[in-house]
């Protein structure tokens, strides 16, 4: 699993993904992890694997919800029917998940910045988080953010990407991936952004 991290104010939101993404042969490449939806107004960050991200990235971007609150209310379906799509073409549990949807952008019925996060366990059911302030992943504790002393701009993203790279790789576990670049989507009412934040460091 990767880096998405996520601050949210009333009146817009950052969202930061990394790009390195792992073959099933334990070889690494970059890929996308974001995908932008100028329609809804919103952005949506993905961590888990590539063959369920891509299934889904199908549906967001086909016709559907025509707002960010519609199309949160939509991507657990998304997500149920994806899973179920796959199993169908023979897909096993690690090819699924674990995973994590994060969609971020401007609700009209709240009439302010919002995100949702969606998350898939094996053996569990998906569960939805309303997300009003702030959402790490991967988390390593309270204590870990406060060591950074970061605030909620573009350079505390940057700080706190770099500091999980380095904690992923003082302590790899299988599928967990961080590195590449790191992208920084800024979302607001009418309005999202996205650019490169920083090269993220390398594995050689």
């Amino acid at each position: 699993m990767s880096i998405c991290n996520v601050f949210v104010n009333d009146d817009h939101a950052l969202v930061a993904v990394d790009t390195e993404g792992e073959h099933l042969d334990g070889t690494y490449q970059e890929c996308n992890k974001l995908v932008v939806l100028p329609l809804q107004n919103t952005v949506v960050a993905f961590r888990g694997t590539s063959l369920l991200f891509t299934v889904v990235s199908a549906m967001l971007l086909g016709p559907g919800a025509k707002d960010y609150d519609g199309l949160a209310d939509s991507i657990p379906g998304m997500i149920t029917h994806a899973m179920a799509q796959l199993r169908q073409m023979g897909a096993n549990t690690k090819a699924i998940g674990p995973a994590e949807f994060l969609a971020v952008g401007h609700s009209l019925a709240k009439g302010r910045i919002l995100g949702s996060a969606f998350e898939h366990r094996p053996g569990s059911q998906l569960k939805t988080t309303p997300v009003t302030q702030q959402w790490y992943s991967p988390f390593f504790g309270v204590e870990s953010i406060q060591q950074l002393g970061i605030v909620a701009d573009r350079d505390g993203l940057t700080a706190l990407a770099l500091d999980q790279v380095r904690r992923v790789r003082e302590n790899p576990m299988p599928g967990s991936t961080a590195g590449g670049r790191l992208i920084i989507a800024e979302v607001r009412k009418g309005s999202i952004t996205c650019d490169e934040a920083c090269v993220l460091p390398s594995r050689t």
